[in-house]
């Protein structure tokens, strides 16, 4: 990983740590991707993205509290970090806690209204609270700003 040459250079650099911890996530080492946040955030106890890269992690092992812990710290240090929210309300949306996650997708969507992937979202949403002339809207509209299903 590339963060490697980083580190050895500056092994007090948060950034690094969180640039590599992103990486170890794409290659899904999760464990070491939280060992890299773990220091990034013992370097920067503020570091938000830090905190928001570990959340992902946490997620995709299937450790929700944890990753909601980091998410809402997140948005602590930084109430404008908008795909905390849509990240956090992907997760509400998991434990089918619709309200929460509407109210994040909406709070992404004021913050940021050209975030495409919080309307595809926030679609989900309403289909699953029966309101389909309103999810087609959410749909059409992150279509129209480039979204693109996976």
């Amino acid at each position: 990983v590339d963060g490697n040459k980083a580190i050895q250079l500056n092994p007090h650099l948060s950034y690094a740590y969180n640039g590599r911890g992103t990486a170890y996530i794409g290659l899904k080492k999760y464990d070491q991707a939280i060992a890299d946040f773990n220091k990034a955030l013992s370097i920067d106890s503020n570091h938000v993205s830090a905190y928001h890269n570990r959340s992902l992690a946490y997620s995709a092992m299937g450790n929700t509290r944890q990753a909601l812990d980091d998410l809402n710290k997140a948005l602590s240090l930084d109430p404008s970090y908008t795909i905390s929210y849509y990240a956090r309300g992907c997760i509400y949306y998991d434990l089918k806690n619709y309200n929460r996650a509407m109210e994040d997708f909406n709070k992404a969507i004021r913050l940021d209204p050209s975030y495409a992937k919080a309307y595809q979202a926030r679609g989900s949403v309403y289909w699953v609270l029966g309101n389909k002339e309103q999810a087609q809207k959410d749909y059409a509209k992150a279509k129209s700003l480039g979204y693109r299903a996976q």
